[in-house]
């Protein structure tokens, strides 16, 4: 099971792949309201890898998703950057020649970047021309550094990239300027960054256990937790009330659930079992989608 961010928050986009459709190289998306539920929409997408002599994708499904209003991006091993319809699974474009698998994907919320990492460095394609704007090289001291995440502002006027080397860049993208850079001493790798709706903050969480937070306008430390849980992926409440994040401690699926008024835990939910691991958070309101290594989907609701 693979999830992708959506653009509004409203809606939670699912994307499933049953043995049937990754047998025939379909992936089925399903679009799911968060307030509902309610019948979503039903799209299947075929995709095919084209170094494997265009046989149907062998590992069921592309390794990174993201939704950005009525386009849909997938990339993964294969090498290959694909940009769908959603509405009907129609392929719009394609980015082929890569040498290396992508490892993280994200659209500027307004619509004009599409940000990809090819291990070691974030590439930008502008949308509507289809072509290569910049490539971001991550890691300033450790440029072997992989990239693991990447968010942008909702104008699109900020991205941040974050991986391997413990630390996120901030990038201006008019001119492609390095304008802020947050470290974090001795971490391990962090797996996702995800700035906060007023954008003023962005947070990260990695590895080692630890959830970083800094101001966005000149990257200085606003808050730091330090747990057991192997992150694996941070998000805002909506309202940006709540800082929430998820991945697996001793082989449990844990949420932890930070007021950000006074940066207080509020809730730390042991929601998977098993050994499956956190993979994916999506939140609305009160509401937090929780997606697993256990090809499950949860909704947990926050009250204090």
């Amino acid at each position: 099971m693979r999830f992708a961010r959506t653009a509004l928050a409203t809606i939670v986009i699912l994307l499933a792949v049953s043995g049937a459709a990754a047998q025939s190289g379909g992936l089925t998306v399903k679009v799911v309201d968060a307030n509902g539920p309610l019948p979503g929409a039903t799209v299947t997408i075929r995709l095919f890898a084209r170094n494997t002599g265009d046989q149907p994708w062998p590992w069921g499904g592309p390794d990174e998703l993201w939704v950005c209003g009525r386009l849909l991006a997938s990339g993964g091993h294969d090498k290959t950057i694909r940009l769908w319809r959603v509405r009907d699974g129609q392929p719009l474009r394609a980015l082929e020649g890569h040498r290396l698998w992508v490892s993280a994907l994200a659209f500027s919320p307004d619509g004009r970047f599409l940000a990809y990492a090819s291990l070691r460095s974030a590439k930008v394609v502008g949308i509507k021309e289809w072509k290569m704007l910049q490539n971001v090289e991550y890691g300033r001291k450790n440029r072997g550094s992989v990239v693991n995440s990447i968010d942008f502002t909702s104008d699109g006027n900020l991205m941040v990239i974050a991986g391997n080397a413990g630390n996120v860049m901030l990038t201006e993208t008019d001119g492609w300027n390095d304008v802020g850079d947050g470290l974090i001493p001795d971490a391990t790798s962090i797996k996702s960054v995800r700035f906060s709706p007023d954008e003023r903050l962005v947070a990260a969480g990695n590895g080692g256990g630890e959830v970083t937070v800094w101001r966005t306008r000149d990257m200085s430390l606003t808050f730091q937790f330090s747990s057991m849980v192997y992150i694996e992926a941070v998000a805002w409440s909506s309202d940006g009330r709540y800082l929430i994040a998820g991945g697996r401690d001793d082989g449990e699926g844990r949420l932890m659930v930070f007021r950000t008024r006074d940066w207080q835990m509020v809730g730390n939910p042991e929601v998977l079992a098993d050994g499956a691991s956190i993979e994916y958070i999506d939140v609305n309101g009160n509401l937090i989608a929780v997606a697993g290594e256990d090809a499950h989907v949860r909704l947990f609701r926050i009250k204090e």
